[in-house]
């Protein structure tokens, strides 16, 4: 039976559940009435997550294809077990198990759920034609859909939260801010609400009627105030109570989508450490400390995130970016470049998007499966500062894209990038060629019992599609702070005609797809810029070996697009380097592949 007045959260599985069919094994159908719903039940303030066995990317577009995307919060997709995962969606929006129903078609998931989240509610999608009938006596209470958006800034709160070095750096720059609010008559009906709604961190549990608030209101011998809480991330509405009487604390409750910022500790300061007597369990405690110090702070009293020193932009790519950056100076920027590790590995492939979407977010059991699995794969891959809430501007290239193959491991569903995609770890007509390295290795030492043991567990899901590149841009905007930018470098347009990679054969008509769809990604998105390497590509003398690598003055010419972008993203731009400087690196590489400065050296 479930408790549908104690519902808080509906976390749903998808195939067979909220639609028809199996996404992974083909096309998949709405199924009536679903989508309204996760309307009507959002409307009660009750919120939608996913907990789903499939490739996230697939299925988040999907999602928003349906209609359904909207109506989500903090959904978890991939193919490790659920029953975990649930434990996670309800730890991250700091609820109780008791509030949160899973729904899922196969009696086994819903049996590992409730063995792993101990108090969870679950059902069959049988119970849906109850809770629809439940929803329609109960008059919805949030028309304007208030705790989803608050629920949003909590969603975003935490993905910054995560990626912070740790907890003290992420709350040192949340830009915490409290006000507190003693005229309660406006906000009575939150006031209400909170009394009766929370749990973990409400420390008094009086749950009172309407008219005994209305007379503590009203008493001149109390105080009351109500709490409003925001942050870098968004404001989170009224989130708190209190009222003093006689020196004592009536009540004191805040809601769980303040846990963790020290709202309470504040707040009890700011009253004066009244007396508290503390009912049934909390999730936190007061103590007569002093109040945080990362609540209220001035902005320009916000400390950068630890690790970064006062860097504000991420420079993530190969040697495009590394070029770029000799015409400026970067030593205030976070650089993640490819690098060759002490076994002589070029470790690239950190910068392909499947790769920094998903290593930061791995936890140390997927990093040592990948570790253990993959030959090529390096411990400090997995790290990126792209994450940090203070981050204003990343700056990526597009090239790994369309170069680097992708290969999922067929049980996990973890996915890969690395090495040339057209040639495909898992054909064994590569094979030879990788052994020998007649295909690029990166620096790997391929063996064939290493290639059929890795071709037995992973497939070949090939180069991406330009439509996946900028689903995963899109991917990448959710994931990285609110109001962070992000600025692609786009590959060339213009053959290269001395190429004889066959790698590369046709990868000019390969960059002009992927470029045209992130041009009318920009369109739509202020938080996307583009630096178009075909602005400063005048004829084939501007490249040097390959259509990725350009002459001296493409770069220069495109680290003064970056400053630019820099500029507009920070107020300040970097400082940079002049024409001369350009010019005599020039005439310098003219003399050594001419020879006269070996001539002068021997003279």
């Amino acid at each position: 039976m479930i408790d549908l007045a104690a519902l808080k959260l509906v976390i749903w599985d998808l195939d067979e559940t909220f639609w028809k069919g199996t996404l992974s094994e083909g096309p998949v159908s709405p199924i009536p009435g679903r989508l309204a719903l996760l309307e009507n039940l959002s409307e009660h303030g009750i919120m939608n997550s996913v907990c789903s066995k499939n490739d996230e990317r697939l299925a988040l577009e999907k999602m928003e294809e349906l209609g359904v995307a909207r109506w989500i919060v903090f959904p978890s997709i991939d193919w490790t077990s659920k029953g975990t995962r649930i434990g996670m969606i309800v730890k991250r929006m700091g609820l109780r198990a008791e509030n949160c129903l899973f729904i899922d078609d196969n009696p086994l998931n819903l049996a590992e759920a409730a063995s792993s989240v101990p108090g969870l509610q679950v059902s069959s999608p049988a119970s849906l034609p109850e809770i629809q009938a439940w929803l329609d006596r109960v008059p919805g209470e949030d028309k304007a859909l208030t705790r989803l958006s608050h629920y949003r800034v909590l969603e975003k709160r935490k993905r910054a939260e995560e990626a912070a070095a740790d907890n003290e750096t992420f709350l040192a720059t949340a830009g915490v801010k409290v006000s507190l609010d003693e005229d309660c008559v406006p906000h009575k009906e939150r006031i209400l609400e909170l009394i009766h709604r929370t749990n973990q961190l409400n420390f008094t549990k009086w749950r009172c009627s309407e008219e005994e608030l209305d007379a503590l209101l009203e008493d001149t011998d109390a105080r009351c105030g109500s709490v409003r809480v925001s942050d870098r991330f968004g404001d989170y509405g009224i989130s708190g109570f209190y009222a003093v009487r006689e020196g004592c604390l009536q009540h004191f409750l805040f809601s769980c989508r303040v846990l963790g910022l020290g709202v309470e500790q504040y707040v009890f300061a700011s009253l004066g450490y009244p007396a508290l007597t503390v009912q049934g369990p909390v999730v936190s405690q007061v103590h007569d400390g002093p109040a945080p110090v990362w609540i209220n702070q001035p902005e320009n009293d916000l400390p950068p995130a630890s690790g970064t020193g006062s860097a504000k932009v991420v420079f993530k790519g190969n040697c495009e970016l590394k070029q770029m950056s000799w015409y400026l100076d970067t030593s205030a920027v976070k650089e993640e470049f490819a690098y060759v590790n002490d076994c002589g590995q070029n470790i690239e492939y950190a910068i392909h998007s499947v790769n920094y979407l998903s290593f930061p977010f791995y936890g140390q059991q997927e990093r040592e499966f990948i570790l253990r699995e993959c030959l090529f794969a390096d411990a400090g891959m997995f790290g990126s500062d792209m994450y940090s809430p203070d981050v204003a501007l990343i700056l990526l290239s597009t090239l790994p894209e369309a170069n680097l193959g992708v290969y999922r491991h067929k049980k996990s569903g973890i996915k890969i990038a690395f090495g040339e995609g057209r040639f495909p770890l898992t054909d064994p007509q590569n094979w030879d060629g990788y052994i020998r390295g007649e295909i690029f290795t990166s620096g790997n030492a391929f063996t064939r019992d290493w290639l059929e043991r890795f071709s037995a567990e992973w497939e070949s899901l090939g180069p991406l599609t330009p439509e996946e590149v900028v689903s995963n841009a899109r991917m990448l905007l959710q994931r990285i702070a609110p109001r962070a930018k992000v600025c692609y470098i786009l590959g060339s347009e213009m053959p290269y005609l001395g190429n004889t990679q066959p790698n590369y054969e046709g990868r000019h008509l390969v960059h002009a797809e992927i470029n045209r769809r992130l041009r009318l990604l920009a369109d739509q998105e202020s938080r996307i810029a583009l630096i178009d390497v075909n602005d400063y590509l005048r004829d084939q003398k501007d490249f040097t070996d390959s259509i990725n690598h350009f002459q001296r003055r493409v770069y220069y010419e495109m680290a003064r697009k970056a400053n630019a972008v820099i500029a507009d993203c920070t107020g300040s731009p970097l400082r940079g380097k002049s024409r001369y400087y350009l010019w005599s690196r020039t005439l310098i590489d003219r003399l050594q592949q001419s020879g006269l400065c070996q001539l002068f050296k021997r003279k």
